[in-house]
């Protein structure tokens, strides 16, 4: 409960210190890839995945996002994951002319993950909170349409690498 409080301690600050300009918007969008689970030198799988974001640009090289994955089922013969992971980023962007900016986010979510080990009939589950981070390139079109292209990075309790490449649309109002 403590760290819920913490985020939203930060988003509220953030929202003083980066004060609404003419170029605030909000932005919501959807996107898929694929992900990379490594949990161990057993179980180093990739399947596609899907998530969900939305956020609020504060100026023109500030702003906060939320968002939903979902790993897919990455799977081998013997273990099947079903993974999921909900943050909370800031997000730092560099435009570069009109229709390009690159971006970069770091933040701090909850994953669940849950795994079956076909084999010896096993099943683990678990949740937890960690930090994520971020970056990609967006090419706008117009003025209330992105095409993004990114790549991110989610430290979870005791997994190698947890990964995602995505290709996602957003919208800015």
């Amino acid at each position: 409960m403590r760290k819920v409080l913490l985020v939203g301690l930060l988003l509220m600050l953030a929202a003083v210190v980066f004060p609404s300009t003419a170029r605030a918007e909000f932005i919501f969008g959807a996107g898929a890839g694929t992900n990379t689970v490594n949990l161990d030198e057993d179980f180093d799988e990739s399947d596609l995945g899907w998530k969900v974001f939305a956020g609020f640009r504060f100026a023109r090289f500030f702003g906060i996002e939320a968002q939903y994955v979902d790993f897919g089922n990455p799977e081998n013969d013997d273990i099947a994951v079903e993974l999921n992971h909900a943050a909370a980023f800031a997000v730092g962007v560099i435009p570069i002319g009109e229709h390009f900016e690159i971006y970069g986010k770091g933040g701090y979510g909850q994953w669940r993950v849950e795994v079956d080990n076909n084999s010896t009939g096993d099943f683990f589950e678990d949740d937890d909170w960690d930090i994520a981070y971020g970056g990609g390139l967006a090419f706008i079109i117009g003025e209330h349409v992105g095409i993004r292209l990114e790549y991110e990075r989610f430290e979870i309790e005791d997994a190698d690498t947890i990964a995602m490449a995505s290709v996602g649309v957003d919208f800015r109002l």
